[in-house]
Protein backbone atom coordinates (compact mmCIF):
# COMPACT_ATOMS: atom_id res chain seq x y z
CA UNK A 1 0.00 0.00 0.00
CA UNK A 2 2.51 2.41 1.06
CA UNK A 3 4.37 1.39 -2.31
CA UNK A 4 1.26 2.80 -4.38
CA UNK A 5 1.30 5.83 -2.36
CA UNK A 6 4.84 6.87 -2.82
CA UNK A 7 4.15 6.20 -6.45
CA UNK A 8 1.44 8.20 -6.84
CA UNK A 9 3.19 10.90 -5.62
CA UNK A 10 5.76 10.62 -7.52
CA UNK A 11 3.65 10.49 -10.54
CA UNK A 12 2.63 13.80 -8.92
CA UNK A 13 5.48 15.53 -8.56
CA UNK A 14 7.17 15.41 -12.18
CA UNK A 15 3.37 16.48 -13.67
CA UNK A 16 4.11 19.26 -11.48
CA UNK A 17 7.37 19.54 -12.63
CA UNK A 18 6.00 19.40 -16.50
CA UNK A 19 3.60 21.74 -15.74
CA UNK A 20 6.20 24.38 -14.42
CA UNK A 21 8.53 23.33 -17.12
CA UNK A 22 5.88 24.18 -19.86
CA UNK A 23 5.36 27.66 -17.88
CA UNK A 24 8.59 28.63 -18.05
CA UNK A 25 8.93 27.61 -21.62
CA UNK A 26 5.74 29.56 -22.69
CA UNK A 27 7.41 32.65 -21.29
CA UNK A 28 10.24 32.48 -23.39
CA UNK A 29 8.63 31.84 -26.16
CA UNK A 30 6.30 34.64 -25.81
CA UNK A 31 9.25 36.96 -25.15
CA UNK A 32 10.83 35.88 -28.68
CA UNK A 33 7.78 36.53 -30.66
CA UNK A 34 6.24 39.47 -28.82
CA UNK A 35 5.62 41.54 -31.98
CA UNK A 36 3.04 39.52 -32.55
CA UNK A 37 -0.04 40.52 -29.58
CA UNK A 38 -2.61 37.22 -30.28
CA UNK A 39 0.75 34.94 -30.18
CA UNK A 40 2.10 36.20 -27.08
CA UNK A 41 -1.76 36.50 -25.57
CA UNK A 42 -2.37 32.69 -26.59
CA UNK A 43 1.00 31.80 -24.84
CA UNK A 44 -0.28 34.10 -21.71
CA UNK A 45 -3.57 32.06 -21.94
CA UNK A 46 -1.72 28.52 -21.88
CA UNK A 47 0.03 29.71 -18.98
CA UNK A 48 -2.42 30.38 -16.90
CA UNK A 49 -4.47 26.86 -17.68
CA UNK A 50 -0.69 25.24 -16.93
CA UNK A 51 -1.01 27.25 -13.21
CA UNK A 52 -5.01 26.44 -12.60
CA UNK A 53 -4.22 22.55 -13.11
CA UNK A 54 -1.44 22.59 -11.24
CA UNK A 55 -3.30 24.08 -8.26
CA UNK A 56 -5.51 21.83 -8.95
CA UNK A 57 -3.50 18.59 -8.86
CA UNK A 58 -2.35 20.22 -5.56
CA UNK A 59 -5.56 20.36 -3.74
CA UNK A 60 -6.60 16.64 -5.55
CA UNK A 61 -3.18 15.61 -3.57
CA UNK A 62 -4.34 17.52 0.04
CA UNK A 63 -7.53 15.65 -0.39
CA UNK A 64 -6.42 12.13 -1.02
CA UNK A 65 -4.11 12.70 2.56
CA UNK A 66 -5.48 11.24 5.69
CA UNK A 67 -5.64 14.38 7.49
CA UNK A 68 -7.72 15.83 4.73
CA UNK A 69 -10.22 12.74 5.35
CA UNK A 70 -10.25 12.62 9.12
CA UNK A 71 -11.36 16.12 9.36
CA UNK A 72 -8.37 18.04 10.45
CA UNK A 73 -7.61 20.72 7.49
CA UNK A 74 -6.68 23.14 9.96
CA UNK A 75 -3.49 21.00 10.69
CA UNK A 76 -3.04 20.22 7.11
CA UNK A 77 -3.28 23.72 6.24
CA UNK A 78 -0.69 25.16 8.72
CA UNK A 79 1.58 22.45 7.59
CA UNK A 80 1.11 23.71 3.83
CA UNK A 81 0.67 27.52 4.15
CA UNK A 82 4.42 28.17 2.92
CA UNK A 83 3.56 26.17 -0.29
CA UNK A 84 -0.15 27.23 -0.84
CA UNK A 85 1.10 31.02 -0.11
CA UNK A 86 3.98 30.36 -2.55
CA UNK A 87 1.84 29.65 -5.01
CA UNK A 88 -0.85 32.63 -4.25
CA UNK A 89 2.22 34.86 -4.63
CA UNK A 90 3.35 33.09 -7.89
CA UNK A 91 -0.54 33.63 -9.32
CA UNK A 92 -0.67 36.78 -8.50
CA UNK A 93 2.59 38.23 -9.85
CA UNK A 94 1.28 35.92 -13.15
CA UNK A 95 -1.93 38.00 -13.30
CA UNK A 96 -0.10 41.52 -12.52
CA UNK A 97 2.92 41.35 -14.82
CA UNK A 98 0.73 39.18 -18.16
CA UNK A 99 -2.23 41.63 -17.53
CA UNK A 100 0.52 44.75 -18.27
CA UNK A 101 2.09 42.81 -20.57
CA UNK A 102 -1.19 42.11 -22.60
CA UNK A 103 -2.38 45.72 -22.42
CA UNK A 104 1.40 46.93 -23.61
CA UNK A 105 1.10 44.87 -25.87
CA UNK A 106 -1.84 45.37 -27.10
CA UNK A 107 -0.84 49.56 -27.16
CA UNK A 108 2.46 48.77 -29.19
CA UNK A 109 2.39 45.46 -31.48
CA UNK A 110 0.73 45.93 -35.19
CA UNK A 111 -2.55 42.43 -34.75
CA UNK A 112 -1.44 40.40 -37.10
Amino acid sequence: MEHFQAKKLHQAAFIQKCLILGDLLLTLLSEFQAHTFYFVAGCYFIQFLLIVANIIQLLILFANTFAFRAGMVQIMLAEFMGVLGVYALYFCVFVITRGFGAVTFSHSCLFL
